[in-house]
């Protein structure tokens, strides 16, 4: 489920066909690139689509999409369960590696939790949209299968109103767990529906919106690439309505960030010789980035294992100090790790999770040191 809730975010931002990178349609043969640790590497299939002993195809549930997509998506799944060995291996692959797997950029995931209000919320996803990141919103359905919805504009008008545009290619497969909140998926009759009495002449025109066909040349475009991609839904919520809805269904908001000509990577590499740390990065505040924000991402190399990629249960600890002259004694090493160093305080531990890559996003401020320790342990066989 979390490969459909993936590819759902590229039919949103009608990028899906940009993953395939050779095909003869006439024979049925299909190149396919993902990016697998730290290279986009390729990977050939044909386009029969394996079934059980009762005839059921094994892969994913269908979702609305047009007929390109249609195509599309079964082979892409295909692929995927080549990459790791079996349709019954993408099971255990969570949301945050499929997107890493398919777009190449850094996840980050926020609990709704995280976020007091419906205001702190819509911060955290206008920033992230503001950067140039994709945004999207993972709920549960009440199956408690992953289902993504993706955020394509956050809005204020001149009331103040926090406004989330978002696209759902689900239909009303959550409408019946929306609707207990009042919100039905792409259809609803909430503040700020299609013919609530919020959306005044004077709103559409300083959003730039409209829901009937006077909409603006911008705005056609928009939903002309909408409806290629096989998007079916879009609609806007209030911050508080989103955070309410985030709630009910254990929400978490994800980005996918990209480097660029402002943002690159600099990478580390560290050998697994045990679960205690062979390697502590340092990384000065100073020296990073000149955005408010810095992605860390923690990636796990290593073969396949019986035709699967092993998972590591990986994390990190995260300490910072103001005073750094450049190394540290072992004695200093086991102060720092036990919380009794005078220098180092914790920053932020991320618990260990069986993933092959975890990113976080961190404010490194100036004049400060940090200490990044990697926890990784081996694969359970």
């Amino acid at each position: 489920e979390s490969f459909v809730s993936a590819a759902a975010v590229l039919m949103a931002k009608n990028v899906l066909p940009q993953l395939f990178i050779a095909q003869a349609a006439m024979r049925g043969i299909y190149g396919v690139r993902f990016f697998v640790d730290g290279e986009w590497d390729a990977v050939f299939v044909d386009d029969f689509m394996p079934v059980d002993d009762a005839g059921n195809s094994v892969a994913s549930a269908s979702v609305s999409s047009t007929a390109d997509d249609a195509v599309w998506l079964p082979v892409l799944e295909k692929a995927v369960a080549k990459l790791h060995g079996s349709y019954g291996a993408l099971n255990s692959v969570s949301y945050a590696s499929m997107l890493h797997l398919l777009t190449g950029g850094y996840v980050t995931s926020s609990p709704v939790g995280a976020f007091e209000s419906g205001s702190n919320l819509f911060q955290e996803i206008q920033a992230i949209v503001s950067r140039g990141a994709i945004a999207s919103i993972i709920v549960e359905d009440k199956r408690g299968r992953p289902r993504s919805v993706v955020v394509e504009r956050a809005s204020v008008t001149k009331w103040e109103d926090q406004l989330v545009l978002l696209k759902s290619i689900w239909g009303n497969d959550l409408e019946s767990q929306v609707q207990k909140m009042g919100v039905e998926i792409g259809n609803w009759g909430g503040a700020w529906s299609e013919k609530s009495k919020e959306w005044t002449a004077e709103v559409q025109d300083e959003l730039d919106y409209s829901f009937d066909d006077t909409a603006s040349s911008q705005q056609s475009e928009a939903r002309l690439a909408t409806a290629s991609s096989g998007v079916l839904h879009e609609f806007w919520l209030a911050a508080d309505d989103l955070r309410s809805f985030m709630v009910k269904s254990g929400g978490h908001v994800v980005a996918v960030d990209f480097e660029d000509e402002d943002r690159r990577a600099r990478t580390f590499s560290v050998e697994l010789k045990s679960t205690f740390p062979s390697q502590v990065f340092v990384i000065n505040g100073d020296d990073a980035s000149t955005s408010s924000d810095t992605i860390i991402s923690l990636r796990v190399l290593g073969e396949k294992v019986r035709g699967a990629f092993p998972r590591h249960l990986i994390g990190m600890d995260i300490y910072s100090a103001s005073d750094f002259s450049g190394d540290f004694s072992p004695q200093e090493w086991r102060s720092i790790v036990r919380g009794s160093s005078s220098k180092f305080t914790v920053e932020r531990t991320i618990l260990p999770v069986r993933e092959r890559v975890i990113s976080i996003s961190m404010d490194l401020e100036d004049g400060m040191t940090y200490l990044f320790v990697p926890i990784v342990a081996p694969p359970q066989d």
